[in-house]
């Protein structure tokens, strides 16, 4: 039976929440930064295809030091996540909301 791994090593556990659930998006979630963020990068993932190179987006670290940098430690489920961020959203809409330059590797140069 499924058991919630929170408890039992939060450091694992909200590791795993932000590689899987936020960067690799295999979350259910209502928080508009992951439709926003992932709509960004699926525009540079389109550059990267028209300019036949492989080298402008950002690699999975990248993307999650960004949400690990802005997210609290004791957020290791969407749930949590979810509440979190409805009340943090409100102060700061833009708290989680990717730019480019927070995704672009940095040896891309002017595509």
């Amino acid at each position: 039976r499924p058991v919630h791994f929170g408890p039992i090593d939060p450091v694992v556990s909200r590791e795993l929440f932000i590689r899987e659930g936020l960067v690799r998006g295999d979350i259910l979630s209502r928080a508009k930064c992951l439709s926003a963020n992932t709509r960004l990068l699926e525009q540079l993932d389109e550059l990267e295809a028209k300019a036949r190179r492989r080298d402008i987006l950002a690699d999975e670290d990248t993307l999650y030091s960004f949400y690990e940098a802005r997210i609290p430690a004791e957020i290791h489920q969407t749930a949590t996540f979810d509440s979190w961020y409805k009340t943090e959203s409100q102060k700061n809409p833009q708290l989680l909301i990717m730019r480019e330059e927070d995704v672009l590797a940095r040896e891309a140069s002017e595509v």
